[in-house]
């Protein structure tokens, strides 16, 4: 039988442990704000295809009549392994988080140095978002081997939008 000591004992370590866990920050989450702040990318551009997944939301668009602060071949990777940003010439593909809430023609623009992504749907702002990725071997490997991180892709699989 446990005394009532031994109880008030565990109960006061269970809520020790539950506040500790309630209140420590998400370590991939400031993982992941560390690295878009460092990044320093600014870009922007209107979206020509988007790639839903059936991965928490997240997918890719592909924009085009890209403006951006990098050169006009550029990848940036997180962690070494996952695509976030991939840019040629005047077009760019983005792994992004809320993939449902773009469609084509949005306008994007995005300052990962500012925590800013801004969807524009005719002229108006109609969604802020945060760039956030979804680090998974698995996820990416998906969107590899269905070539939705290749320009090519998105020049002979889809009819373009005007």
């Amino acid at each position: 039988m446990i005394s009532s000591k031994h109880k008030i004992i565990f109960f006061s370590i269970a809520v020790i442990v539950m506040i500790i866990w309630f209140i420590s920050p998400d370590k991939g989450a400031n993982d992941q704000r560390e690295y878009f702040r460092n990044l320093d990318l600014s870009i922007t551009g209107i979206v020509k295809q988007t790639i839903p997944t059936n991965t928490h939301d997240h997918g890719v668009i592909y924009l085009e009549k890209i403006k951006s602060n990098k050169t006009n071949y550029y990848e940036t990777l997180y962690k070494e392994t996952f695509l976030f940003c991939k840019i040629y010439d005047d077009k760019a593909i983005i792994v992004t988080s809320q993939v449902s809430q773009i469609q084509p023609n949005d306008s994007i623009s995005l300052n990962t140095s500012k925590n800013q992504y801004f969807i524009y749907r005719k002229g108006l702002k109609v969604d802020e978002l945060g760039p956030w990725l979804y680090p998974e071997d698995s996820f990416y490997y998906a969107l590899t081997v269905n070539g939705y991180l290749d320009f090519s892709y998105y020049e002979t699989h889809h009819n373009r939008v005007q």
